[in-house]
């Protein structure tokens, strides 16, 4: 049932991004700064990460190359930054917390 959401790879792409927006966003309603402005690690992977800017690049190259593979390029790098963006805003909203005495839920 799982596999049968995401069959096709333009719609994980955009649930990956999606899922970016998503942190990004809530992060920012939550904590007041945006979450590339929190740490050095964080400016420097927002700098690298670039999504839109990159994706130009994917697509650039796909077509000198393999066009077949340009989804799959797309959708592992959206993948790693969601799972990165996640993460970072986890921990940085658990610092947060424990800076205001506030116990969490894990």
């Amino acid at each position: 049932m799982f596999v049968r959401l995401f069959e096709n790879t333009w719609d994980a792409l955009l649930s990956a991004n999606g899922f970016i927006r998503h942190c990004y966003m809530q992060f920012k309603e939550m904590v007041g700064k945006a979450l590339t402005a929190c740490m050095k690690f964080d400016r420097i992977f927002a700098r690298i990460d670039g999504r839109r800017n990159m994706y130009v690049l994917y697509i650039i190259f796909s077509w000198l190359d393999s066009p077949s593979m340009l989804m799959y390029a797309m959708l592992v790098h959206s993948s790693i930054t969601a799972i990165v963006y996640a993460v970072r805003a986890f921990q940085h909203m658990s610092a947060a917390g424990k800076a205001e005495g506030i116990k969490g839920c894990f």
